[in-house]
């Protein structure tokens, strides 16, 4: 078989078991939703959503028993767009239509309605005790104290804002003035409060005379303009400014030609220095004095040894023609002669030698050329001060312009402004003149179409608090149900536990039926021992299998009962349970089995036959080598070799609660490993943690088997996901 790998959906196929090294992290439980699993979380915690909607409920009834009945007072406002009369009527179409500023104008008057002062003023009139009794009672159930004397007026302002609307349909010059209140004359008063409060206000506002106002806002800007012009000019003067753009030109180029010629004069002295440099270099490198000519030679002008020579050999000469070469006198001159020439061989490799010396010319044009650049560096630093000295002055000149720039810059812009208010101020004058001579009464634009007024029967909220509170409690059932399925670490569908623990999931087993007894095959049993059938290790079939769990009461013992009842009835195979769980006896007790005294003579454990053919139980099994934790790995692994030969299928079952040392040396011993995994019991840590265990042990997990599966989510709902 292939290596275990998480998320697997399929079975495994039939093949070799290799060693399961690999294997996902723990998750938890709730790590993936479906609309399938959803469903199941949501009929899995129906008792915590009907205890919320319960709670919705009930808080909807009381809710709708302490509702109010609120009475509406409504007034109607018609503003006419204009001076004097209403928006006067299209040429030829006589339909009125609302421009622009008309609407700005109606917007203006329902903020005017809406303000602080009109508010106040209508409550001081009614009274905010009247308005309000609740403001003088505990507050908050009896659990706050009433409010202070002072606050109460705020109070009852904030509550007046929040029962007022003021509104205006769109395109229309009618303003509906509404205030809600559980007494319907306290309503009505209210808004009539308000009308009164709001045309004071109006009259208040428009009593203001706008011609004086506009003669001194006129001649207020008039001199704010003739001293911004004198601030403008002197301060033309103290920079000596003619035109500020030009200025500034001029001003960057003379900054910018220094900085030119400032470069120049930096390069030429740098050039200047390497020049300098290569001289003093070159310079000294120059010997003071220079060869003019120089004559070598062997032969000096009188050379007394070849003198003598040429007088011997004449000599020589002389007596061998009057005398026998063997004459005593001849022979003496031959000796002579040969000390002579002994003594030329001796100095004819001397040479002599003539030389003169001058003083070298290239010193001289060196020095001529170091004074020349010395000379041109002390010309290049004193150019270099002044154009530094300039470039300051140039410099400081185009701050000062661009100082006096910012502040020209801002007091034109003030002078513009200041001639556009007064220009705007002079074309208002005529208008304000003739609007003070045409109206006579502030409050001829507005009109009273609808006095305040109120229906007879109130409104009531309790249907809609009780259905506010019955969705709520919906939406609080689902956030709870949402928050217990995070917080839930227990397993409720078997590819909750396939996909988180990285197992295969075996197949599903049912806790349905007597305990006491062999189970009816199910399917997915008899699909199991079928696949165990086809699965081998290393080329041999699988003979010992180990089911383990994370809790006693997991259902591993009746899923064990059941597969070997399978493995020795379906298939004929000789089964033996090997019971380690508890005194060991379990398994026994449950299949009534007696001791086979033929099947365990000699064996270290106890063999009972069961009424199944086939099938073998051990008793005893804690108390023997297998189940002491002091034996030695060698002698397990050797009970185990004698049980297989005998056997041909050996299904182990340990409690990991009471013997989790036994559990993990059974581990690698068999041939692989088989977990149980039981819904709404085994904890998704638990069983990771079991998991890593056995596989950190080196033992094989050949899968999980998840056990007592609930279907929650009714039938008919099934087959729609």
């Amino acid at each position: 078989m292939n290596e275990l790998h998480p998320a697997r959906a399929a079975m495994p196929p039939p093949g070799d078991l290799p060693p399961q090294t690999d294997h996902g992290p723990a998750v938890q439980p709730n790590a993936g939703f479906s609309l399938r699993n959803m469903l199941v979380n949501l009929f899995y915690f129906r008792r915590l959503m009907r205890y919320c909607v319960i709670a919705g409920v009930l808080a909807g009834v009381v809710s709708a028993v302490l509702a109010h009945t609120y009475f509406t007072a409504n007034s109607l406002l018609l503003v006419f767009i204009g001076s004097e009369s209403a928006t006067l009527p299209e040429a030829g179409t006589g339909q009125t239509t609302i421009s622009v500023d008309g609407l700005k104008i109606v917007q203006s008057e329902i903020q005017i309605i809406q303000t602080d002062q009109v508010i106040r003023t209508a409550v001081e009139q009614i009274g905010p005790t009247k308005l309000y009794p609740g403001l003088t009672t505990s507050r908050l159930f009896g659990l706050l104290p009433p409010r202070a004397e002072s606050t109460l007026l705020s109070a009852a302002i904030q509550e007046f804002r929040a029962n007022l609307r003021v509104e205006s349909e769109a395109g229309s010059n009618v303003l509906q003035i509404s205030f809600t209140n559980p007494k319907r004359e306290v309503a009505i008063r209210a808004v009539q409060a308000l009308l009164d409060a709001y045309l004071a206000q109006r009259r208040t506002i428009y009593t203001n005379a706008n011609g004086s106002f506009l003669d001194e806002q006129l001649a207020r800007y008039k001199r704010q303009i003739g001293d911004l012009n004198g601030q403008i000019q002197k301060l033309r003067t103290d920079y000596d400014v003619l035109d500020i753009g030009q200025d500034i030109v001029l001003a960057d180029n003379r900054l910018d030609g220094i900085v030119q010629r400032q470069n120049q004069v930096r390069e030429r002295r740098v050039a200047v220095e390497a020049e300098t440099t290569a001289v003093r270099a070159n310079l000294a490198t120059q010997p003071a004095t220079v060869l003019s000519f120089r004559e070598t030679t062997n032969n000096t002008g009188n050379d007394e040894a070849r003198n003598t020579l040429v007088r011997l050999q004449q000599e020589r000469t002389h007596l061998v023609q009057q005398y026998s070469p063997e004459w005593p006198a001849v022979k003496e001159l031959d000796a002579k002669i040969r000390t002579v020439q002994a003594q030329m061989s001796g100095n004819g490799q001397a040479l002599y030698f003539s030389q003169r010396d001058i003083r070298n010319p290239a010193i001289d044009v060196l020095n001529n050329r170091l004074a020349a650049l010395e000379v041109e560096d002390k010309a290049l630093n004193d150019q270099l001060v002044e154009l530094r000295t300039q470039s300051q002055q140039a410099a400081q000149r185009v701050n000062q312009l661009r100082e006096a720039d910012g502040q020209l810059h801002s007091l034109t812009l003030s002078r513009d402004v200041a001639e556009g208010v007064f220009r705007q101020l002079s074309q208002q004058q005529p208008n304000v003149s003739y609007q003070e001579s045409t109206v006579d009464q502030r409050n001829a634009n507005l009109r009273v179409v609808q006095p305040p007024t109120a229906s007879v029967i109130g409104h009531s909220l309790a249907i809609s608090y009780f259905l506010g509170c019955v969705f709520l409690g919906l939406l609080l059932g689902l956030a709870a149900i949402a928050v217990a399925s995070l917080l839930r670490h227990v397993y409720l569908m078997p590819d909750e536990a396939e996909r988180e623990l990285g197992l295969f999931d075996l197949g599903e087993f049912s806790l349905a039926g007597p305990q006491t007894a062999l189970p009816d095959i199910q399917p997915d049993i008899a699909g199991i021992a079928a696949m165990l059938q086809d699965t081998t290790v290393d080329g041999r079939r699988v003979a010992a299998l180990q089911v383990v769990g994370v809790a006693h009461a997991d259902g591993k013992a009746r899923l064990t009962r059941a597969l070997a009842a399978e493995m020795a009835g379906g298939h004929g195979l000789r089964t033996l349970i090997l019971d380690l769980q508890g005194d060991g006896n379990g398994q026994a007790k449950i299949l009534n089995a007696t001791v086979d005294v033929a099947a365990s003579p000699s064996a270290p454990v106890k063999i009972a036959a069961t009424s199944q053919p086939q099938l073998w139980v051990s008793l005893d099994a804690p108390q023997s080598v297998l189940g002491n934790p002091r034996s030695s790995i060698a002698g397990v692994r050797q009970v185990l070799d004698e049980m297989r030969q005998r056997y041909d299928v050996l299904l182990i079952l340990v409690s990991t609660e009471s013997s989790a040392h036994i559990m993990l040396r059974f581990a690698r011993m068999v041939d692989a490993n088989i977990m149980v995994v039981r819904a709404e019991q085994t904890r998704g840590v638990a069983a990771a943690q079991l998991r890593d265990t056995i596989l950190s042990a080196g033992g094989n997990i050949l899968g999980f088997v998840f056990v007592g599966r609930k279907f929650y989510v009714p039938a008919w709902i099934y087959r729609w996901i």
